[in-house]
């Protein structure tokens, strides 16, 4: 049976040392986490996987320890993750199960969604800032389609959405640790647009009621800013910064 090179003592400035806890299940271990939802997953039936392997998986993968630090290829880092966690690789096949397949390639949309909120548990302030310049992209966007600009103005707001659209996606890679499966960025997204249980929205409510979204860009990019009114027809975020506006009856 193949086994991992790595053992609890690795992982002794873990957040989460799910390999230090015995036979102990993870939400006994880390009380915290059963306050969230996505711990709370029969993903005995969702998976047919054994539940405290799935979620010592995914805390082993998705979190910042040695693993990360010392394997940059994505699918190394998965399979040592796996085995780590508990799963075996099969004598015949040469391959874990076709349920952990399903997992590795992020087709289980209650597993995306637990990676989700592991991720934003490991690196919150990288959530909230990744909240805040999707926020700025997207309104640095619309003043491209607002009133006519003069093109110095254009060519400063192309530069503000050319440099947002690298910190964000170094904002991504950091936050899902390399991981570039789009259901899981797309649900990431989906959690910037429904901020839920376990995050402070402050930041972004606050630089919203004082309209200084502008400045924090003018503070990062030392860009010149140029306002547009966009209080009457503000635009619907899409995956990766594309906006849609918002019909007349929606606004209603």
């Amino acid at each position: 049976m193949e086994k991992s090179s790595y053992k609890a003592s690795d992982f002794k400035d873990a957040k989460f040392n799910v390999l230090d806890i015995g036979i102990e299940k993870v939400i006994k271990a880390f009380p915290d986490l059963g306050r969230y939802p996505e711990f709370q997953k029969d993903f005995k039936t969702i998976t047919g996987l054994d539940p405290e392997e799935v979620i010592k998986y995914v805390l082993l993968m998705y979190t910042d320890n040695i693993l990360n630090r010392t394997i940059p290829d994505l699918l190394k880092r998965k399979r040592e993750s796996a085995l780590l966690a508990g799963f075996e690789i099969g004598l015949k096949t040469r391959r874990f199960p076709e349920e952990l397949e399903d997992i590795f390639q992020c087709q289980v949309q209650e597993v995306n969604e637990l990676i989700v909120r592991v991720s934003r548990l490991n690196n919150n302030s990288a959530f909230e800032q990744l909240a805040i310049y999707e926020e700025a992209r997207a309104r640095q966007m619309f003043k491209l389609v607002g009133d006519i600009i003069d093109n110095e103005k254009v060519k400063d707001i192309h530069e503000n959405i050319r440099r947002l659209s690298i910190d964000i996606e170094a904002l991504e890679r950091k936050l899902l640790v390399g991981e570039r499966g789009k259901e899981v960025v797309d649900l990431l997204y989906h959690e910037i647009e429904n901020i839920q249980l376990g995050i402070r929205p402050e930041e972004i409510a606050e630089a919203k009621r004082k309209g200084s979204l502008d400045i924090i860009l003018m503070d990062v990019y030392k860009q010149k800013i140029y306002p547009a009114d966009i209080s009457d027809n503000k635009p619907k975020r899409r995956r990766g910064g594309r906006t849609k506006k918002v019909k007349a009856d929606e606004q209603s």
